[in-house]
């Protein structure tokens, strides 16, 4: 029933009380009235009797004016009188039949007198405020809409009426939180209100007492129990002594118990595991900063959309009205500032304070950077940084900002002041609430503009590139930046971005095209010579940045072409199409021309690059290009294409199989790199040879395989193209053609001409050849030119200028080649392509010849040093002809390959060596295999060995070129082989024959330990007063001596399972000396039973500590543990011993082990006889008089 704001008139009170007669409510009726400024309609002042009366017939009356008493004239038996209105004290209600007593002062109104038609006689109770009709709540009709914990004023001053008094602000005193009420008629009696924080309290909402906050002002024209949908109610001072968290779940219930609302402040409250608290989804909750962030304010004003992120902002008090009030109107759009640079890297030791941002102005007008921020938290309410730039700063047109993380270590590493340092910006927590720090391994910067909106963004590493929509990847370690292409801006972040030197505060614009090209080098028939690069790298891949300024750098620095060959396994379609877009966008015809070619990349195979095709190449996907062979397939496949061999090295890719001949894919296989310059500059000339030699036919190109920012600037090396003209066509024609040439002179040209033929022709002819080398240099200067055929030098020629031409006369030889390398007096050098003449080359024959594995003290190279590096390799050439060595390989069994330079020429019947101070690789003492490789891949010689042939001694064939080897050669480096005269056994103490080579042939004289047989069929001991060692005998050997008896032995020292011996190889090698008198053992700890002692007779004295079969046991004497072995040929048989019996062993040490897993273990004492194992109650100790080294005569 709405407020009756005037009383009513006759009509309105007659329709009122026709509906409550015909209603089913015939008890008591309430009417809710305002006691502020609403009418009260008063029970009748007499008692009404009702007769049956016909239906008044109402004339409508006018309202009065404000001046005037109304009057009420009725058209039947009713009469008006004048009814009291109450002042603020309540009048009660008279039960039927009474007059009631009016309580209260009155105003004198009209009163209505009402007399019913009815006979019946009704009673009417019209009620009073405090049981008004109330409308049902349900979730939402009351928003908890602004909340403060963290008062900066005093509120409670005034009462908590929206305005601030003077006077510090309170904790405890002057917390709020303020309700929206968006419905009418609420009661919201008996409702409450939760606080749950670490110090909870729940309490009634209104209803004192027990009400939660000692406060309660209900602010608008409704009531607590009447609500008007608009007002607020605001609830101040906790009740008690307790105070509002920062981080703070706060319910709102009706009287049933009904959750109508709940916001959660700060970290995570309700434990359901998500940082989804007001305002920001952070722990930062409620707490202020001062007075413009003093409130939690739900925003849009009253707005609830179950998201306390979503619904909530920081901002000023709102108290009793609209939140929108307290966020500013949007501002304009910013102008579009642009991130222009950024270092995430910096190489300031642990803090990477020079890390630093850089925005510019792309406008053609000033901007107002007011607030502007910047950061890397990338969504909204996250945990990184946003900050807000000072107000009133201006960007002018083309100018920069630079924002360092540290000015002081900015300015110590590029030597000025940033524009601003993150430390003075405040932080603009809406966004992000955390601090600025850039991650090495992947982040995101963002520009925001004054309404939040993203102005601009880049990502780096493992950035979310996918949140800010651009295109990855993008990365710069130090001391390295990205820079903006200025001022492309496609989103994309390796189109958009190069990675240089930092140039903080300066844009890094695309240079201008030079104002002329360099002239090209006019050469004959109309030709001339063009320079550029046909190998270079982009962001598409892991270059330094986009295609379209590579090109750009590229033209500056006066190249007539570059190509742009990014790596296939980084390549998209995409990407692909946008290269061939920026390339033909490069292309001036006449003055410049870009190509799109694409690097096919194995890391076992090698690199190939592959230009004049459409289809893109993919070797990380497509198992059409993951195998050489299946590559070289379908490069066949491909008429138009045109490849090139990229820096033949096994340590860089690889060698493309040692350049296995291919005859399908050598039809689109034009060009390969003699020269390179990706990681430091290299030459290949060798391989340049091999693969000719092998059939490629590939004409020679230098270039720089650009990574850095540096295209066409990196080093002065060039591809030279031969052409008519400067176009693509005319370019790919001549690559086509092999009219190549390789240079490391900028503007240096050099082209060969056979018979009028240009350089990468082939010919069919036979006899003499005339020869032509053309030479433009605009920088004239010494040389020498240095012709081949093949890889054998022809002539080396001083020429007094670099310009000019030089001619000459060949002999044509089928399957050979012509070229020429000239080098300049600064040491410049540059190839031209062969010229190839039909027919199969006769295979050249060298040999393997002498090898020496194991230098010692003498200094084999002449160096100055006797070491490890004296080792060498010996070629014989047998034929009655020079033979070239370039391209042609050493190697050993571990795979280590050492190709022969290019100019190393071995004359007929002549030697080559090659030691390994050159060849780095090394050559094993015990086996080794050393093979020796064509440059057309065909293995022509090999040799084994098994085993050293003894310190500077050497392995050889005899005669030279033969086919038998021997070890008892004279080592003759460079010189023929020889055999050396027969030699004696070298006769040494059996100490110093352990210490020679294996296999070394010895005489060795001692006293017999072990006889014949007892320790073994072929084995028997001696001992000379230095060690003693095991005699291996031959087979038959039917010897027998006694313990003593002093013997002359001569044999190889070899080794069985580590045990040094001497193998004797026939009977009469072993001579009887004389007899004498059994050896004393030489008494030991146990824990010496070890190498020094191996094959002499000692004594172990100790206790049996252990057992295993009836073989073995072992003493210990306290120091460690010694195995004891009983041998079944000397029939000993063990006594019954017990653990802990002490125990005396006699006998001979041996060891017994695996060659790759030796261990202290392996050694063991083998007694001979019965009577070398004693055990006693007590031990007998050894004999004083026993020398520890018996004396030795009769040498």
């Amino acid at each position: 029933m709405p407020y009756l704001d005037h009383p009513p008139s006759l009509k309105t009170a007659g329709v009122l009380l026709l509906f409550l007669l015909s209603s089913s409510f015939l008890a008591a009726i309430n009417l809710q009235v305002s006691p502020a400024n609403a009418a009260v309609i008063e029970s009748p002042t007499e008692t009404e009797t009702a007769t049956s009366t016909p239906e008044p017939t109402e004339t409508p009356t006018p309202l009065p004016s404000p001046s005037e008493t109304p009057t009420v004239e009725p058209t039947s038996t009713e009469t008006s009188t004048a009814t009291p209105i109450p002042t603020d004290t309540p009048t009660a209600t008279p039960t039927p039949g009474e007059t009631p007593t009016p309580t209260a002062t009155l105003t004198t109104e009209a009163t209505l007198t009402l007399t019913p038609t009815a006979t019946d006689t009704p009673v009417i109770e019209l009620l009073s405020a405090e049981d008004p009709i109330s409308a049902l709540a349900v979730p939402g009709d009351v928003v908890i809409n602004e909340i403060v914990t963290d008062p900066q004023q005093s509120w409670s001053a005034n009462n908590f009426n929206g305005v601030p008094g003077i006077g510090p602000a309170s904790a405890t005193t002057d917390e709020f939180i303020e309700l929206h009420i968006k419905k009418s008629n609420l009661n919201l009696t008996g409702w409450t209100i939760e606080l749950l924080d670490n110090s909870p309290v729940t309490g009634n909402l209104v209803d004192n007492p027990g009400a939660a906050f000692q406060v309660i002002n209900y602010l608008g024209t409704g009531n607590s129990i009447n609500t008007v949908a608009g007002d607020y109610l605001v609830l101040g001072n906790v009740t008690g002594s307790g105070t509002m968290n920062n981080d703070i779940l706060i319910i709102l219930k009706d009287n049933a118990g009904t959750i109508i609302d709940k916001v959660e402040l700060g970290s995570d409250l309700e434990n359901d595991g998500t940082g989804d608290g007001a305002p920001d989804g952070t722990g930062r909750g409620g707490n202020a900063n001062d007075t413009t962030d003093e409130a939690v304010l739900r925003y849009p004003n009253g707005v609830d959309t179950d998201n306390d992120v979503v619904d909530f902002v920081t901002g000023k008090v709102t108290m009793g009205s609209s939140n929108d009030s307290a966020i500013p109107p949007p501002l304009p759009p910013g102008a579009p500032i642009l991130i222009s640079e950024f270092l995430y890297d910096g190489t300031t030791p642990s803090t990477e304070g020079d890390e630093f941002i850089e925005l510019c102005n792309p406008n053609p007008f000033d901007v107002d950077l007011t607030g502007y921020k910047v950061g890397d938290e990338e969504i909204q309410g996250g945990g990184e940084s946003m900050y807000q730039l000072p107000l009133s700063t201006t960007l002018a047109i083309d100018t920069c900002l630079v924002i360092a993380r540290n000015a002081t270590q900015f300015q110590a590493r590029f030597g000025f002041t940033p524009t601003l340092e993150v430390g003075s910006l405040s932080k603009y927590t809406a966004w992000g609430s955390g601090s600025w720090s850039l991650a090495n391994d992947g982040d995101e910067l963002l520009l925001l503009g004054p309404n939040n909106e993203i102005l601009d963004s880049v990502a780096y590493r493992n950035g979310n590139y996918t949140a800010l929509g651009l295109e990855a990847d993008a990365s710069a370690p130090e001391p390295l930046s990205l820079q903006r292409v200025w001022p492309t801006d496609t989103n994309s972040m390796p189109h958009d971005f190069v990675r240089a030197e930092p140039n903080p505060g300066e844009r890094t614009i695309p240079p201008t095209p030079p104002a002329t090209i360099l002239p090209p080098a006019a050469l004959p028939d109309g030709m001339y010579a063009y320079w550029g690069d046909l190998h270079a790298h982009t962001t598409y891949s892991d270059g330094s940045g986009p295609p379209h300024y590579a090109l750009a750098v590229a033209r500056a620095a006066g190249l007539h072409f570059q190509a742009i060959t990014d790596h296939d396994w980084w390549l998209n379609s995409l990407e692909w199409a946008k290269i061939l877009t920026q390339t033909v966008n490069a292309t001036v015809p006449g003055q410049f021309v870009a190509l799109r070619g694409v690097e096919w990349t194995h890391e076992a195979a090698g690199h190939i690059n592959v230009f004049n095709t459409g289809a893109l190449l993919n070797s990380r996907t497509d198992p059409m290009f993951s195998t050489l062979p299946d590559f070289y397939s379908w490069l066949a496949a491909q008429p138009d294409a045109i490849a090139q061999f990229n820096h033949p090295d096994p340590s860089y890719g690889g060698t493309f199989f040692n350049f296995a001949y291919h005859p399908a894919a050598a039809q689109v296989m034009f060009m390969q790199e003699i020269g390179n310059n990706a990681q430091k500059y290299t030459t290949y000339e060798p391989s340049f040879a091999q693969s000719n030699m092998a059939g490629w036919r590939v004409a020679p190109t230098n270039n720089s395989d650009h990574h850095q920012a540096k295209w066409g600037s990196q080093s002065s090396a060039r591809t030279g193209l031969v052409a008519p003209a400067l176009t693509e066509n005319d370019l790919l024609a001549a690559m086509r053609a092999r009219r190549v040439f390789a240079t490391e002179d900028s503007n240096l040209a050099v082209a060969l001409r056979v018979n009028g033929a240009w350089m990468g022709s082939s010919l069919t002819a036979t006899g003499p050849l005339s020869l032509t080398v053309d030479l433009v240099d605009p920088d004239p200067e010494p040389l020498t030119l240095f012709l081949y055929d093949s890889n054998l030098p022809l002539a080396a020629v001083p020429l007094e200028s670099s310009t000019g031409q030089w001619t000459t006369t060949v002999k044509a030889r089928p399957g050979h080649f012509f070229w020429v390398k000239v080098v300049q007096a600064d040491g410049n050098t540059a190839y031209t392509a062969p010229v190839w003449i039909e027919g199969q080359a006769a295979l050249e024959k060298l040999v393997i010849n002498e090898i020496l594995p194991a230098p010692y003290d003498h200094d084999w190279d002449n160096d100055g040093t006797a070491d490890y590096r004296d080792e060498w390799i010996e070629l014989y050439n047998p034929t009655n002809y020079p033979v070239g060595l370039g391209g042609w390989q050493l190697a050993d069994s571990s795979g280590a390959a050492y190709n022969i330079p290019l100019d190393e020429v071995i004359p007929a019947h002549g030697f080559a060596v090659f030691y390994r101070a050159r060849t780095q690789f090394s050559l094993n003492n015990d086996s080794e295999t050393v093979s020796l490789t064509h440059p057309n891949g065909a293995v022509v010689d090999t040799f084994t060995y098994r085993h050293s042939p003894g310190y500077d001694e050497s392995y050889c064939r005899l005669p030279d070129g033969g086919t038998a080897w021997s070890d008892d050669c004279g080592p003759s480096p460079q010189t023929a082989n020889w055999e050396k005269a027969p030699a004696g056994p070298l006769t040494v103490k059996i100490y110093d024959a352990k210490r020679l080579t294996y296999n070394a042939w010895v005489r060795v004289k001692g006293h017999v330990t072990a006889p014949p047989g007892l320790l073994g069929t072929r084995t028997m001991y001696i001992q000379d007063n230095t060690s003693g060692i095991m005699i291996y005998l031959p087979k038959d050997h039917r010897l027998s001596f006694n313990l003593g008896d002093r013997l002359e032995v001569v044999g190889h020292l070899r080794t069985f399972h580590e045990e040094f011996e001497i193998a004797v190889s026939k009977r009469g090698d072993i001579g009887f000396l004389e007899p004498g008198a059994p050896l004393p053992p030489l008494p030991i700890a146990t824990t010496s039973l070890l190498e020094p002692y191996e094959g002499m007779l000692v004594m172990l004295q100790g206790q049996a500590v252990d057992f295993k079969g009836r073989t073995t046991l072992w003493v210990d004497d306290g120091s460690g543990w010694a195995k004891t072995t009983i041998r079944k040929t000397t029939g000993i048989k063990k006594p019954f011993i017990n653990r802990g019996d002490p125990l005396a062993v006699v006998g001979i040490v041996s060891q017994y082990s695996d060659k790759d897993n030796p261990s202290r273990n392996d050694y063991r004492l083998l007694p001979r006889y019965q009577t070398d194992l004693i055990v006693a109650a007590t031990a007998t100790p050894a004999p004083t008089h026993w020398p520890a080294l018996l004396p030795e005569t009769g040498y």
